[in-house]
């Protein structure tokens, strides 16, 4: 009988498979611990969640859930309820940083509005609660679906579309895990993301006006030197050059001259020969 994770693999084109597969045993190894029930809901679920927990701790976050859940035979929704519970029973939660999110999905730009809106969102978030409630929340808002909501939700403002499977990957949560969060952060910090919006809107305007007022200046440097190239290469009028440009060679000084001299000279050879 065929190894179930060597099949699917196959099937999923990755990258460093060698060291996928050794992981993904690995991992199909620890499962033991959880009731095989769990994964009543697709018959490839298990192998299939073993290489995507393989995968994503080699970090690398372009994992498609869609075909991932397709190959483990169930609905999106069902293996991902599975994969959180997984996840839960062997305590896989990565440490996650905004610096992490921010390089990986390449908004560095956004640093500062992110830090700031995280500040509003865990404060406020966490005043309306009290007692145990306030501290099991607390806690909860170390796992890295909550950072990864207010940078989604941040960039969103900025007019930024974010990957949202590829962020639910950075931060090994489901996406009903993900959806809660972000829902939170815009109803929490409302005011803030429209700030933001309203903020990232008059920089764009800017833009479009510095470009706007650019454009004519270019369009006139041009035009002076197409113009100066139309003088260099303007042939001479005759073959004598003017001092002048078009100015008529007979109405100038050095051709006055020229036929003075050459009167001179034709009445003084004249009356040598007479002689």
């Amino acid at each position: 009988m065929s190894d179930p994770i060597t099949h699917c693999l196959s099937r999923l084109h990755l990258d460093d498979v060698d060291k996928v597969q050794q992981r993904a045993h690995q991992f199909l190894g620890q499962m033991s611990k959880i009731a095989p029930k769990t994964f009543d809901k697709g018959p490839n679920c298990k192998p299939v969640i073993c290489i995507q927990l393989a995968y994503e701790s080699l970090k690398k976050y372009d994992w498609d859930m869609n075909l991932a859940a397709e190959l483990a035979g169930c609905s999106p929704s069902a293996y991902e309820s599975v994969l959180s519970i997984v996840r839960r029973n062997l305590n896989i939660i990565p440490t996650i940083t905004f610096d992490t999110l921010i390089v990986t999905l390449g908004c560095t730009s956004m640093t500062a509005p992110v830090d700031g809106l995280w500040t509003h969102f865990s404060t406020r978030y966490l005043q309306k609660l009290t007692g145990q409630k306030k501290i099991n929340t607390a806690k909860e808002l170390e796992l890295p679906y909550w950072k990864g909501a207010v940078l989604y939700a941040c960039a969103k403002s900025f007019g930024e579309n974010l990957n949202k499977q590829k962020v639910q990957s950075i931060c090994s949560c489901s996406g009903q895990e993900f959806n809660k969060a972000l829902q939170a952060v815009r109803t929490t910090c409302e005011k803030e993301l429209t700030e933001l919006k309203q903020r990232s809107n008059k920089t764009r305007g800017r833009k479009r006006k510095v470009v706007e007022k650019e454009e004519p200046v270019v369009e006139v440097v041009e035009e002076k030197k197409t113009q100066k190239k139309k003088k260099k290469n303007t042939p001479a009028r005759s073959g004598v050059v003017s001092m002048v440009q078009f100015q008529d060679f007979k109405e100038t000084k050095k051709y006055a001259e020229y036929v003075k001299w050459s009167s001179s000279m034709i009445e003084e050879l004249k009356s040598r020969i007479q002689l």
